[in-house]
């Protein structure tokens, strides 16, 4: 069975080597690939028609993200595109016949690609803007996908593409409603910075003595985020993920340490959550200025993680000093 990780890998490199080839004008041969430097994550994959839209997260984003299992690999994509209309409702009901054009060429494609792909949600928000959130499911049948299936699935990904785009196209960025129709010629783009919000953390640790040759050191974090995510303990206004380690010191030589933390609500197939946790051991050796540490992430497998080996080395340049 494949890690969420290993197929996101596969999937970057398919998205930014092989997709490309693949792409049929009006599109341009590139892609703006998005996983913020994690694997773990979706992907926010961008194509487009004009250069100036492959930076533009509103205008027709596809977000991917994989959900292994023991029995297959389901791959779900939802199609966003938003848009920022004087009046919601207007918008929605003007182009609805639209909406339902591009979804029946979206089931047609399905068809003609024999690929296996359920439908999670379709629906269209109007409140506070336009958003059309079209969402679904495609499964390989494989725990462990062959080329073959990859290159089915980029196949499918590529003609999906083409439909995305000529759906957004048709979607105006504006709506001015103080004229019969569109005014195409002086539409508004909306804001494009996007604004990361602050993070917080609330430690607490406590060194224990024992016979003056070992020492207990423990710790506990709490790592919040002022929006809703994953987590353990997660609302509309902050987002709680804890932490807890202790590091059991001999002569100030070596050290052994264990923790877990990385405590998320992982989303599976059949839609139920399931609470993961990332169990970590290490040691570490100091001696004269220079520190040895070694630690074993995700003990056991326990989380949506990859384990790791992280090795690290420390020198105290002042051991140098004559």
């Amino acid at each position: 069975m494949k890690s969420r990780e290993d197929i996101h890998k596969k999937l970057n490199d398919l998205f930014t080597l092989n997709l490309i080839e693949k792409l049929q004008e009006p599109l341009l041969k590139k892609i703006n690939c998005l996983n913020k430097g994690n694997f773990n994550n979706r992907f926010d994959v961008r194509v487009a028609s004009k250069d100036v839209d492959l930076n533009s997260w509103w205008k027709h984003p596809i977000y991917v993200i994989a959900k292994p299992s023991s029995k297959n690999v389901v791959i779900g994509i939802t199609i966003q595109p938003q848009r920022w209309p004087r009046n919601n409702e207007d918008y929605s009901n003007e182009f609805s016949e639209c909406i339902d054009r591009n979804n029946a060429k979206i089931n047609d494609l399905i068809k003609a690609h024999a690929i296996n792909a359920t439908l999670v949600k379709k629906e269209v928000k109007t409140d506070g803007k336009f958003v059309l959130s079209n969402s679904f499911n495609v499964i390989i049948d494989n725990a462990n996908p062959s080329d073959e299936d990859y290159t089915r699935f980029i196949d499918f990904f590529a003609s999906l593409c083409s439909i995305v785009v000529s759906l957004s196209d048709e979607l105006p960025v504006k709506w001015n409603s103080s004229s019969e129709g569109l005014n195409n010629e002086n539409q508004e783009l909306p804001e494009t910075s996007e604004i990361t919000l602050p993070k917080a953390q609330f430690g607490l640790s406590k060194k224990f003595e024992f016979h003056y040759d070992y020492t207990l050191t423990t710790a506990a974090n709490l790592n919040m985020e002022f929006a809703q995510t994953n987590d353990i303990i997660s609302s509309s206004m902050v987002s709680i993920n804890p932490a807890v380690g202790f590091e059991f010191g001999y002569i100030e030589l070596a050290f052994l340490r264990a923790g877990v933390g990385n405590f998320q609500q992982i989303t599976q197939i059949d839609n139920t959550n399931k609470v993961s946790f990332q169990p970590n051991i290490g040691l570490g050796f100091k001696y004269k200025g220079i520190q040895v540490d070694y630690a074993l992430t995700d003990l056991g497998n326990q989380s949506a993680a990859l384990y790791s080996n992280v090795f690290s080395v420390k020198v105290d340049l002042g051991i140098f000093r004559r």
